[in-house]
């Protein structure tokens, strides 16, 4: 299913986008990302995430045993777990930097994520922290 974007006539994502722009001028531009891909080798970032933030429940690097329990979460809709995954969102990458001081393990990053519709209510209590590695 390709991702499609839906317009909000609700919520000012140029306010984002505005927030987004000011960060990136600044000189640690490189350290740091708001919103965007997370970095990743398998893929899985947003289903790990997504598992936390709605079951609480630890990842164990299946995929397919995410999405299982996320759908079980969701009263068993298969499509509403997806549509849960998708909506979870990078909100914060934070790369390693010697320059800084930053190392997380072995050069990695911090990669902060929110639910969709947290975001666009302003709750940031409910985020996920994740140590992105290689």
């Amino acid at each position: 299913m390709d991702d499609e974007i839906v317009e909000d006539e609700e919520h000012d994502f140029e306010s984002y986008e505005d927030l987004c722009h000011q960060l990136t001028g600044l000189e640690f531009d490189d350290i740091a990302t708001i919103f965007g891909y997370p970095s990743t080798q398998h893929g899985d970032c947003e289903h790990e995430a997504a598992l936390m933030l709605l079951t609480g429940s630890e990842y164990n690097y299946s995929m397919e045993a995410a999405v299982q329990q996320i759908t079980d979460h969701c009263g068993g809709n298969a499509a509403q777990a997806q549509q849960e995954i998708r909506d979870t969102l990078l909100l914060l990458a934070i790369d390693s930097d010697d320059d800084v001081g930053f190392c997380w393990w072995d050069a990695g990053e911090l990669q902060f994520y929110i639910r969709k519709e947290d975001l666009l209510a302003g709750n940031f209590e409910r985020t996920y922290c994740s140590l992105y590695s290689s």
